[in-house]
């Protein structure tokens, strides 16, 4: 099994959201840069298969803050669009990882 590094994440997110890696990795909580930082924080959680200690020291976060990003985009990934964008990030992450991971959830 192929597993991304956790840098690959963080970059496929902010140019998706059109946002810099580093406002991603900034204490700013305004949703222009919470709600991708939580999407890049699931994906590490769940595509990249990164801890939660892992995933919260690349983005100078508590690993608490990764738990409530992850269960934050579990309940948004009830809206069909977003849920859309996630799966086309995760997708140009990794397609293997992305499809198995589809069926596991869904």
């Amino acid at each position: 099994m192929n597993i991304p590094q956790i840098r690959g994440v963080p970059e496929a997110v902010a140019c998706r959201y059109g946002v810099s890696v580093g406002e991603l990795l900034s204490s700013r909580r305004d949703r222009a840069a919470a709600r991708p930082r939580q999407v890049a924080m699931w994906l590490c959680r769940r595509i990249a298969m990164q801890s939660l200690s892992e995933t919260g020291r690349y983005f100078g976060r508590d690993h608490t803050t990764v738990m409530a990003a992850i269960r934050r985009v579990d309940l948004l990934m009830r809206d069909p669009a977003f849920a859309a964008v996630v799966w086309d990030l995760a997708a140009q992450i990794d397609a293997d990882e992305a499809a198995s991971l589809r069926r596991v959830v869904a």
